[in-house]
């Protein structure tokens, strides 16, 4: 099949073809239900102004063993991605909305999860910086986060900031967390070492979408080390809007 999001602003004509023989992916992706409003569009931010591009689907015949996005402007394509599966819906407009970002044709991709959910934010030394570049980005959208610390960038232990976190997600005060330290592993561990706690690693958008979609993770831990700050900010957007499969990975955490 193929897939087109088109914006057209003068001559400027932009469209994004999604190949596959993958007929559940197929199935899964008529209806589009990739915006809020269920009308098939996919947003972004373009400085202070929302673009959408509007997506339609005709069917074709034939396709390649790997799902294929293909990049267009003008005719011309420039920039085309291969992926063995794709997992879902969420996960193909996270990769296309990554794409439109690294060519400039949007700045973040905008969070739409539920404005009344509650985070919070924890590091040590290592991921002060970062951790505070998370707190002014949701802030800055009038999320409601709390700080949990550290609050300087001088050597501290790392399970001093995450067990008021995680304990806090226990107890219903906060629905998320975002640690980082150097590696995410220490962060990690010490969230995973409390009942109902899943905290996953995450250093690329697949990473973080699968965690949601697969794991239900409640915990983003994030290798200061290893993710530059572009990465953080689609790590952080997937993270948030990414739902849940349940079904058969239902039953698997229900083994925990």
């Amino acid at each position: 099949m193929i897939w087109s999001i088109e914006n057209r602003k003068g001559q400027d004509h932009l469209v994004v073809k999604y190949w596959s023989t993958n007929d559940l992916i197929r199935d899964q992706i008529i209806p589009l239900e990739f915006d809020i409003n269920g009308k098939g569009i996919i947003s972004g931010m373009v400085g202070d102004k929302l673009v959408t591009f509007q997506i339609s689907i005709v069917p074709v015949p034939g396709g390649s063993i790997e799902d294929q996005l293909m990049f267009y402007k003008d005719g011309d394509c420039f920039d085309m991605v291969h992926h063995n599966k794709f997992q879902s819906r969420t996960h193909i407009k996270e990769t296309i909305l990554n794409v439109l970002f690294e060519h400039g044709y949007v700045d973040r991709q905008p969070i739409i999860v539920a404005k009344r959910k509650q985070f919070g934010v924890a590091s040590d030394h290592a991921g002060c910086r970062y951790k505070n570049l998370i707190l002014s980005y949701l802030q800055d959208k009038h999320y409601n986060i709390t700080d949990y610390g550290t609050f300087t960038e001088d050597s501290c232990d790392y399970p001093d900031f995450a067990k008021p976190l995680v304990e806090d997600i226990l107890i219903k005060k906060i629905d998320v967390g975002f640690t980082v330290c150097t590696t995410g592993n220490g962060m990690n561990m010490v969230a995973n070492r409390h009942k109902n706690i899943r905290s996953a690693i995450c250093w690329n958008v697949e990473t973080a979408h699968l965690a949601r979609a697969h794991n239900n993770a409640n915990v983003c831990s994030i290798p200061a080390k290893f993710v530059n700050i572009d990465e953080l900010y689609t790590i952080i957007n997937t993270f948030l809007n990414t739902e849940f499969e349940g079904g058969r990975h239902l039953n698997r955490i229900n083994k925990f």
